[in-house]
């Protein structure tokens, strides 16, 4: 594919990366539009962006591409879930009773 996305945006993941990617895989294969979408608060000018985008695009390329696209997003959900779980299980550990300032000042004597 000869595309650098790594090279023109610093987080290939963030919002300009995946708006990127996921225009590629729609179809719109343009360099000058793709760096017209990214966030404004981007660094490089579109000129840089749009001369990193240039490439061939072959079919088992962007099977490839929409592959790692739909595992990077599988594995963000789980990651996702498992935080939800932690901070479940986190809640329920809470102590419900207030501690006083003396039993406080105790506690951290200790430590």
């Amino acid at each position: 594919m000869n595309v650098r996305l790594d090279v023109a945006l610093r987080d290939v993941t963030g919002k300009s990366g995946l708006t990127i990617i996921e225009a590629i895989l729609a179809g719109k294969r343009d360099p000058y539009y793709l760096a017209s979408i990214v966030d404004i608060r981007t660094k490089k000018s579109t000129e840089e962006i749009a001369s990193s985008l240039q490439g061939n695009w072959r079919a088992e390329l962007l099977f490839e591409l929409k592959s790692c696209l739909d595992i990077y997003r599988y594995f963000n959900s789980a990651l996702k879930e498992c935080d939800q779980v932690i901070e479940k299980l986190l809640l329920q550990y809470t102590p419900t009773a207030v501690v006083s300032k003396e039993k406080e000042k105790l506690f951290k004597s200790y430590n």
